[in-house]
């Protein structure tokens, strides 16, 4: 009898260990819809505690540093993102499907919550040692500084290639009417992208490209701003243009050939380049 007994037990004791697991794996990989990730993420306090963070680091940094601006530049760019983001979540609302893009997505906007608590927690620890340091000196602050400063780029990077994933999604498959977002916002994109893989030894190579394209691309009531004295907008004649080069374009070549192509006096009636006309319809409709 108790041989049956133990027996019994085991038997549950199994199928329960067998039906947590399931449950489990089950809950683990249940997929919340993109717009409500989207929103979980961008639409969070954390947003702002985050760049807030950055700004008191950056500020007891300059306390020993007056001219280290690493992570002003990094606050910039996120900010800047999170208003493109803030736009594309307004076009996340129309998204009534759920396929694997949109999938992919949310399980990416999930581990951004993740990925930016840790570093949320990563200034503070900063702040806190920092507040008691201000008048140290000597290498270890500045390597402090540069830990920061490299772990903040890899939360950008993962940022920047989602926040590209979500424009391509939102204008193929979510909001196709023309705009010019998707090419701008993408060019956005390959401009932090440039400027992160030209990091070495927690410094930034050349600011230039970024600076302009940070700039010039920019939201006024919801829309692109264009130049006042571009007749029609994104309607133009230029933006239509730009449009359709940039969509033509080897974006790889584009980017990284941006500082010489923009020196450059291009004829547009005789140009065959997609890159050049591109950055040169970009100058012709942006402040740039």
């Amino acid at each position: 009898m108790k041989k049956h007994l133990v027996a019994i037990l085991i038997i549950v004791l199994v199928l329960s260990l067998t039906g947590v697991g399931i449950w489990l794996v089950v809950r683990n990989n249940k997929t919340k819809p993109l717009y409500q990730s989207n929103c979980d993420f961008i639409i969070s306090d954390d947003v702002d505690n985050l760049t807030s963070k950055m700004n008191q680091a950056q500020g007891l940094y300059n306390v020993l540093f007056p001219s280290e601006n690493r992570i002003t530049t990094l606050h910039n760019i996120i900010v800047k993102i999170d208003g493109f983001e803030k736009d594309l979540n307004s076009y996340l609302l129309l998204s009534q499907t759920s396929n694997k893009a949109s999938k992919k997505l949310s399980k990416s906007y999930t581990n951004l919550i993740n990925d930016r608590k840790i570093l949320i927690k990563n200034y503070d620890e900063y702040i806190t040692r920092m507040n008691g340091n201000l008048d140290a000196d000597g290498p270890a602050i500045q390597e402090l500084y540069d830990d920061l400063f490299g772990k903040t780029v890899t939360y950008l990077s993962k940022y920047n290639d989602c926040f590209n994933s979500t424009t391509q999604y939102v204008f193929s498959k979510v909001y196709q009417p023309q705009t010019i977002k998707n090419e701008l916002y993408t060019l956005y994109s390959l401009g932090v992208s440039n400027l992160i893989d030209n990091i070495s030894n927690y410094q930034f190579g050349d600011l230039s490209l970024m600076s302009k394209l940070h700039s010039a691309i920019k939201l006024s009531n919801g829309n692109i701003y264009i130049k006042q004295d571009v007749i029609g907008g994104e309607f133009s004649m230029q933006s239509l243009n730009f449009q359709k080069h940039f969509n033509n374009s080897n974006l790889s070549i584009l980017i990284d050939n941006f500082h010489t192509y923009y020196g450059l006096l291009i004829n547009p009636d005789t140009e065959t380049s997609n890159e050049k006309l591109a950055i040169y319809y970009a100058k012709q409709i942006l402040e740039i």
